[in-house]
């Protein structure tokens, strides 16, 4: 089986395994192996100078599928982890209509569900990372439409659609992986420009929008602690004056 059948097969078939249990996640036939080979694959397309400062890994989840997967290339001296920084990343549709290969700025480990304010400022953060870029993004490369990966609304992939800075969309029937790797090589090489560069977004470098969410996350936690717990002692004094009456 060759590049392009090993992602074709991977992407027909991940749906229906997805809703098995996990198990041992590389075993033979199961998605984990599957999409290994495709990393395999797109890493060997890669020249020498730009893959030996990167780390390139794929994810189907731990412990049970993910809706989105993914194959990430991370710059060493930025990041090594999908939660923290930027990087290019190709993100598999939750119903694998399609993919896209955008350029994202982590999430941390922030869901969608409540969690309308941290998204808004990942947008936000996005769009000036974007605005302050002097790089000319290959051709296809936009912030409009938009991601739309089906994901659930309170899953951490909800932070993909709203952390990226570009994408580029390749629906299932029109899918070229060697368009794909080509894509990728050149979205590498501007990320490894930028990454390099102490004056583009240092900011993110040391990760401040990560340290900003988890504040607004930690503060609204307090929040409904304070609004429970004033809630329990508003029924105690109800309970306490209604035993005293009686």
């Amino acid at each position: 089986m060759n590049a392009q059948e090993s992602l074709l097969e991977f992407m027909g078939s991940y749906v229906e395994a997805s809703k098995q249990p996990m198990g041992i996640k590389m075993q033979p036939g199961k998605p984990g192996v599957k999409i290994q080979l495709i990393t395999a694959f797109l890493s060997s397309k890669l020249p020498p100078e730009l893959k030996d400062s990167l780390k390139i890994k794929a994810a189907v989840g731990n412990g049970v599928y993910a809706q989105v997967p993914w194959i990430g290339f991370f710059y060493k001296p930025l990041t090594t982890s999908a939660t923290k920084g930027y990087y290019p990343v190709i993100l598999f549709k939750a119903d694998m209509s399609g993919l896209y290969l955008s350029y994202i700025l982590a999430a941390g480990r922030t869901r969608g569900a409540g969690n309308a304010d941290a998204l808004s400022e990942l947008r936000a953060q996005a769009g000036e990372f974007r605005s302050k870029s002097k790089e000319k993004f290959p051709s296809g490369f936009s912030n409009e439409p938009e991601m739309q990966l089906k994901c659930g609304r309170g899953t951490v992939a909800v932070g993909y659609e709203a952390g990226s800075i570009v994408h580029k969309y390749y629906p299932i029937d029109e899918l070229n992986i060697e368009i794909l790797s080509e894509d990728v090589n050149k979205l590498v090489r501007i990320y490894i420009r930028q990454a390099s560069n102490e004056n583009i977004m240092e900011s993110h470098k040391k990760n401040w929008l990560q340290r900003r969410i988890a504040t607004s996350l930690r503060r609204k936690r307090l929040l409904n602690i304070s609004r429970r717990n004033r809630h329990w002692k508003n029924t105690y004094s109800q309970t306490h004056n209604l035993h005293n009456c009686s």
